[in-house]
């Protein structure tokens, strides 16, 4: 090593590799020392001896600079730490392309200035370097992690840097989807203007207009999720696992293992955001889970024996009409579940019949849907008007930060989306000669390969119905013997490609 710096390992300041009286193998953190000063901690291979006559170090305590060079034959090959005196200095500038300390300026060439509030990060060369102070052996230093070989300066800011970088315009990502928005504003922009210019929208500041159009999105996913779902405790507690869920897998909780699922007794349709409390044999309640929408529910059970609670508006539990087996659905829930490895699938199925109505209940449910559609077109129209206000506080405040208000828009759009369509998407219909949906007919699906019943569904009052399978190749048919199949709309041999997939044909029967 050049003979005005000092190392010695990092870990262990007593080891020098130039006096070594044992070779050094692997990778070591290496620390350079100019006189009593650190200057850098670096990762050094030694897959073989080192030539670091060629390096440059270079210090100027007076002026808090300090530049770092390693040659080819150096063994560095990952970014290092460097350490600047910092002194009376509040910020640090970067220079990329410092070869000594009379190239390091406050203005150099590719500069890049740490400022403000510390530490934080920056790209430098395609690296990513955090800056941050530590006071070493009653020295305060500058650190700048990440860095490949360059030099760097403290520096004394009025924070006028800090200003300027404030200014800047943010690099914005998904730029596909600003750039639709800005199409679909420019496309409305000037009917919006001369709209809300002539209503008391316009006397209201930016601030005032951000929050009401932020607060529009929300309720309109909000209402929109509790429309989908039909109760709005249900859509909170769906929300919550759906977070429990991302937790899971980013490994912050224990995965969730699937124990079975809930349906409908007659019709054989899967059961979503019903709520199922288990229970020890104490009548403890361990868990709480909710259906996803396949009728599907997941859990974190020890080894033990549980008993269920399911709750469902519409539906009785237990079921009166099923009791023991159902073909072809098997393991139906006799009154207890016993799981034997916390980590093994379980795969019961828990039927649930449909509640009788009185005369009053079906006045509350007829009152309820008409509630439920006046308050999808309220919250159509809330929708709307947000989008008018979003698209209006834009044209007057033109920044990037009232366009990503934009983006909140994109889920709100999909909410709103399933709550109007998506009870009446995805259903096949068995219908006579005349198209009139027939109620109450059987419909079996077959594993093409082993010719076996999986599935059974029974239509409903207006003759819908659906299968939600696995992937495979399956054949549709009817199991009635009054009725025979005349035509299923592209052909009764289904292929689904993935899981949870959805059968749902139009086919027409005539009587046999």
């Amino acid at each position: 090593v050049p003979s005005d710096i000092n190392v010695a390992l990092t870990q262990n300041e007593s080891i020098v590799p130039t006096e070594a009286s044992k070779a050094l193998y692997g990778e070591q953190e290496v620390r350079v020392k100019s006189g009593e000063y650190i200057v850098a901690d670096v990762p050094v291979l030694f897959s073989k001896d080192r030539d670091w006559s060629s390096v440059v170090v270079d210090v100027d305590t007076e002026s808090n600079k300090a530049v770092v060079k390693f040659a080819g034959d150096s063994g560095v090959e990952k970014p290092f730490t460097l350490y600047i005196i910092q002194g009376t200095t509040n910020s640090l500038v970067v220079c990329p392309s410092a070869t000594a300390v009379e190239d390091i300026t406050i203005d150099c060439t590719g500069g890049v200035k740490f400022t403000g509030d510390f530490p934080q990060t920056k790209e430098v060369e395609g690296n990513d370097v955090s800056v941050s102070q530590v006071i070493l052996n009653k020295v305060k230093y500058w650190v700048a992690d990440g860095l490949v070989g360059t030099g760097a300066q403290g520096y004394v800011s009025d924070g006028s840097e800090e200003e300027e970088e404030e200014k800047v315009t943010p690099t914005i990502t998904f730029q596909p989807v600003i750039d639709g928005i800005n199409s679909v504003i420019e496309a409305v922009k000037g009917t919006t203007l001369s709209i809300l210019d002539s209503t008391p929208v316009k006397d209201l500041n930016e601030s005032e207009l951000q929050n009401i159009s932020v607060a529009t999105t929300v309720v309109t996913i909000a209402v929109s999720t509790s429309v989908m779902l039909g109760s709005l405790p249900q859509a909170v507690y769906l929300l919550i696992q759906a977070i429990l869920g991302i937790l899971s897998a980013f490994g912050f909780r224990r995965k969730r293992v699937y124990y079975g699922y809930v349906y409908d007794s007659y019709s054989k349709e899967p059961i979503d955001a019903a709520i199922i409390r288990i229970y020890n044999m104490e009548k403890s309640l361990i868990e709480t889970a909710i259906t996803d929408s396949t009728g599907k529910f997941f859990g974190n059970l020890p080894q033990g024996e549980y008993t269920l609670e399911i709750r469902k508006r519409g539906y009785i539990f237990p079921s009166s009409f099923i009791k023991g087996k159902d073909y072809p659905i098997q393991n139906v829930y006799g009154g207890s579940i016993n799981i034997s490895d916390d980590k093994s699938d379980l795969e019961v199925a828990i039927p649930m019949d449909r509640e009788e109505l009185s005369g009053s209940r079906k006045l509350f449910i007829s009152f309820k849907k008409i509630l439920s559609i006046l308050l999808s077109i309220l919250n159509i129209l809330i929708f709307v008007a947000g989008i008018f206000i979003f698209i209006y506080m834009y044209s007057k405040f033109p920044n990037t930060g009232n366009l990503l208000i934009g983006l909140i828009y994109i889920p709100a759009i999909y909410f709103i989306g399933r709550s109007i369509f998506g009870k009446y998407m995805n259903y096949g219909k068995v219908v006579d000669g005349k198209g009139k949906g027939l109620k109450g007919i059987s419909l079996v699906l077959k594993d093409k390969e082993f010719n076996r019943i999986v599935n059974k569904r029974v239509t409903d009052h207006k003759g819908r119905y659906r299968f939600v399978v696995n992937k495979g190749v399956y054949i549709l048919d009817i199991d009635e013997a009054n009725y025979k199949v005349e035509k299923v709309d592209k052909g009764n041999e289904i292929d689904i490609k993935k899981n949870n997939g959805i059968v749902a044909k139009k086919i027409v029967v005539k009587k046999a």
